[in-house]
């Protein structure tokens, strides 16, 4: 009986060791992603030198990723409604829509 106890107490820490590692390594890859992506938006804001939604970095990129990602989200779901024709169309036109905000935006001022 000791040996089913010793071995079940021994399994519960290596689970918890196991469960600690991993919630450590999630937060360090949850850091460096974040990290980078706000980088990378801010790199991206500053090259554009025009925010195309007037608000903070962060959330402009946000608002053009889910753009970008419902028309790119469109290239899979066309053909099914007989639209695969329009899949390249659909899928530039958030980029096509995003440097005539840059323009506009950018000659206004």
């Amino acid at each position: 009986m000791e040996e089913v106890f010793g071995w079940l107490v021994g399994l519960v820490v290596v689970v918890a060791a196991i469960v600690w590692v991993v919630g450590m390594v999630l937060a360090a890859a949850y850091w460096l992603v974040s990290t980078v992506a706000f980088v990378v938006l801010a790199t991206l804001d500053g090259i554009t030198s025009s925010s195309l939604v007037a608000s903070a970095p962060a959330v402009m990129w946000a608002v053009w990723g889910a753009v970008i990602g419902g028309a790119l989200g469109f290239w899979t779901i066309a053909p099914v409604y007989g639209l695969r024709r329009f899949r390249p169309l659909v899928a530039a036109a958030p980029f096509v829509l995003m440097v005539g905000f840059s323009a506009v935006r950018a000659l206004a001022h």
